[in-house]
C-alpha cells in the first residue's frame, strides 16, 4: 500500500478519515482512496493559540 499526502491551498472542511479522496484532471479519474486522517487547518491553528 501506498500513501499520498494532499495540501490544499485554500482551507478544506468537513475532511474526516474514511471518507473517500478522488483526484481528477478534466473528467479523466488519475486515482484515489480513503481518506486516513485529517490535520487542522493553519486558521484553526491560529484560533486555537489566540484562545
Amino acid at each position: 500500500g501506498e500513501e499520498v499526502t494532499v495540501r490544499f491551498e485554500e482551507p478544506q472542511f468537513g475532511v474526516a478519515p474514511g471518507q473517500a479522496l478522488v483526484l481528477y484532471d478534466g473528467d479523466r479519474v488519475l486515482g484515489g482512496g480513503w481518506i486516513r486522517q485529517g490535520s487542522p487547518t493553519r486558521a484553526a491553528e491560529l484560533l486555537a493559540t489566540a484562545e
